[in-house]
């Protein structure tokens, strides 16, 4: 019985261990990854989160989108992000879009909400890879 027991709780802590960090949700795929805001800071990004590509993880010799992304998406072809920029001119912050064509390595942007639209629609990104417009 004890034997059982053991085998249960083993089992259980491996399941959870897959569960809670086996999806790196700062990974994107081919070699991309996002480097959030509380990590950027720590590491000596003073700008915030970005977006890099490396042969493996917290390697930023190749970093794609600088500082201040405040979402970012992706799937086998594409990853989308949106950056915070300050706009004293105009009173208040505003978001910049970006696209990386991972198969290219192909980066796309900075575009105002139009013109990622526009291109999102050139590039044939299906409509379920979305970001959130939040500021």
């Amino acid at each position: 019985m004890k034997k059982l027991t053991f085998t249960i709780i083993i089992i259980s802590l491996a399941i959870i261990t897959l569960v809670f960090w086996g999806n790196d949700e700062q990974d994107l795929g081919d070699n991309y990854y996002y480097l959030p805001d509380y990590e950027a800071i720590d590491i000596g990004f003073p700008n915030g989160a970005i977006i890099y590509k490396a042969t493996q993880k917290n390697v930023f010799n190749d970093v794609k989108v600088h500082g201040s992304v405040v979402d970012v998406n992706s799937d086998s072809d594409f990853i989308i992000a949106s950056q915070k920029i300050g706009s004293s001119y105009v009173g208040k912050d505003s978001l910049l879009y970006y696209i990386i064509v991972k198969k290219t390595d192909l980066i796309s942007g900075p575009y105002n909400k139009e013109e990622y639209l526009q291109k999102r629609e050139e590039l044939s990104i299906p409509q379920k890879l979305t970001l959130k417009d939040k500021i």
